[in-house]
């Protein structure tokens, strides 16, 4: 009988703790990750598009620039980059969370002996594929910030 199809009420009682164990790792890795996207992605917000907004509001306020020059044009994108990284991580904490779900959901069904070894690696495998769309998010996102970055200084070194 080849592993992917035996199922958790199939196995020898002596391995049924390891297989526990194994499955408990495949969910606490996608606790990791949740963990990771929580803590870095707010350090994130809060340290660099936001700190650029403020920065270029200070710098219009102390100059009396409108949103028509370089410098409105700077805090737009402060601000695109700063929309952009909330629907990145609003994204990532629904994907997550969904995985995190259907793991579990799998799980259940795995040491019920719904399904077999083969069909809860293959659903719990679905989890850690390649994520294009938060990929984009980001990029764009990191553009946006640097793109006013740059033109923000090009607008201090500029103003007359």
């Amino acid at each position: 009988m080849d592993i992917k199809e035996v199922k958790f009420t199939d196995t020898p009682k002596p391995f049924r703790r390891a297989v526990r164990e194994h499955v408990g790792m495949r969910l606490d890795e996608i606790v990791r990750v949740w963990n990771y996207w929580t803590e870095h992605c707010v350090k994130y917000i809060s340290f660099t598009n936001a700190g650029g907004i403020i920065a270029v509001l200070t710098f219009m306020n102390s100059r009396n620039i409108t949103f028509v020059s370089l410098a409105g044009l700077a805090l737009s994108l402060f601000g695109t980059g700063l929309i952009l990284v909330g629907i990145t991580i609003a994204y990532m904490f629904h994907r997550i969370k969904n995985n995190y779900d259907d793991m579990k959901m799998c799980a259940d069904k795995f040491f019920t002996g719904n399904i077999n070894w083969g069909e809860f690696i293959e659903k719990t495998d679905k989890a850690t594929k390649f994520n294009k769309p938060a990929l984009i998010l980001g990029w764009l996102s990191a553009i946006s910030f640097f793109a006013g970055l740059i033109i923000g200084i090009i607008s201090f070194i500029t103003y007359d």
